[in-house]
């Protein structure tokens, strides 16, 4: 029904040179250039509508060529602008698909917990943006003229190498290779050197300062944030996303809007309350993080299950989990006798992770906190219907008071 080079979607015209990529596409070689033919009776059998694609993998290699893609809804992106096909047009073959070639063994016998591990220590991420950074090279050395044929060709090699390793990296899970990926990885990264993208420096600065969020004092903070950027020089390289990227740059995303306030912890917004004279606060705190805790392992353990559960035994499950939280807020209710011992109880969240309100949820729940609220250190409004006020929700205007 379907020749080699040929795809069925009825969003475009029939016989129309289309562009196919998956998303997000690893390199130059996973870009398949196909022919749409809707003139086969497929449609006689299927209801598709348009927004449904159908491929050919016989005696075709859309597989490695959309390195290691599936058949479900998010198969691949296409085009059919006249640009981006008459690029690929010119180009195509120039760059041949990166292949997997490594014997593997499928693995058997495995537990959640095995699975949950293998795919919580893969190096896609790292792969990622290696091979992010060659394709920059490779483009760059191309633009300029300054890189030879041989060099080139040498740097996609070498993205290959890379594109196959992702492909192993996820199916990791299932599969067993003999090839050590972060020895791989180490090689290729050495061999590049620490010169890095310029549009590579911010997402940097956001990682390092995720790594040092929780070192509490400032001299080691300081150091950690040094180590973890020590090497790593920017150049701009001439390659696409260089170019979007300084286009983005320029650009005020939120102009002509009201500023945001900067975030500010829960502990901020309350007043601290007077200190009692009794020194069982500090104990009452003590107990009733511990509680929290215990608590939070407990639902933690039952929404494990839930993603284990049947279909038939999920909701079973699911209220056992709203049960349980209705039990865990019930006591730790019971337990904030006063202001205070709920002042300690937040003051400790804050310092351990003031931007995960999970942890906060049986405080926040609480009447205390409810009364401490409305006399916080800010003024409070409240939105109220109005039809001559200045917020517009579903139709309805609101106003502050």
């Amino acid at each position: 029904v379907l020749k080699k080079g040929e795809v069925a979607c009825r969003k475009f015209a029939n016989a129309a040179k289309l562009v196919c990529a998956r998303s997000p596409h690893i390199t130059m070689g996973n870009l398949y250039y196909a022919r749409n033919n809707t003139s086969n009776p497929i449609w006689e059998y299927f209801h598709l509508g348009k927004n449904i694609v159908c491929v050919n993998a016989i005696g075709e290699n859309i597989q490695q060529r959309l390195n290691g893609c599936d058949y479900d809804s998010d198969a691949m992106l296409i085009t059919d602008d006249p640009f981006v096909v008459d690029v690929l047009a010119r180009q195509d073959g120039k760059f041949k698909v990166p292949v997997c070639d490594i014997e593997s063994v499928a693995k058997e016998g495995q537990s959640l917990a095995d699975l949950d591990h293998a795919t919580s220590e893969n190096m896609i991420g790292q792969i990622v943006n290696l091979y992010q950074k060659l394709n920059s090279i490779l483009w760059d050395k191309t633009n300029t003229g300054e890189g030879t044929d041989e060099e080139i060709d040498a740097i996609y090699k070498d993205i290959c190498i890379l594109a196959v390793l992702s492909g192993i990296e996820i199916d990791k899970a299932k599969r067993a290779f003999d090839i050590d990926v972060g020895a791989e990885l180490n090689r290729l990264s050495a061999k590049y050197g620490s010169i890095r993208p310029q549009f590579f420096e911010f997402p940097d600065e956001k990682e390092v300062e995720r790594r040092v969020r929780y070192i509490k004092d400032s001299k080691e903070r300081k150091a950690k944030r040094a180590e973890l950027s020590k090497g790593r020089t920017y150049k701009f390289f001439h390659t696409a996303m260089e170019y979007v990227y300084e286009l983005a740059a320029e650009i005020d995303y939120r102009k002509g809007r009201t500023k945001e306030k900067q975030y500010l912890p829960i502990i901020a917004t309350i007043r601290e309350p007077e200190k009692p004279t009794v020194s069982t606060v500090y104990s009452q705190k003590d107990n009733i993080i511990n509680l929290c805790e215990s608590y939070k392992e407990e639902i933690h353990k039952l929404y494990k299950e839930l993603s284990c559960a049947d279909d038939d035994e999920k909701d079973i499950v699911y209220a056992k989990i709203l049960e349980k939280k209705a039990e865990r807020n019930h006591t730790i209710n019971n337990l904030l006798t006063t202001e205070y011992v709920l002042y300690l109880v937040l003051k400790h969240y804050d310092k351990e992770g003031a931007e995960n309100w999970h942890l906060y949820a049986p405080l926040l729940e609480s009447e205390l906190f409810s009364k401490m609220l409305l006399k916080s250190k800010e003024k409070l409004f409240k939105i109220v219907e109005d039809e001559n006020g200045e917020f517009e929700l579903y139709d309805q205007k609101y106003t502050k008071i």
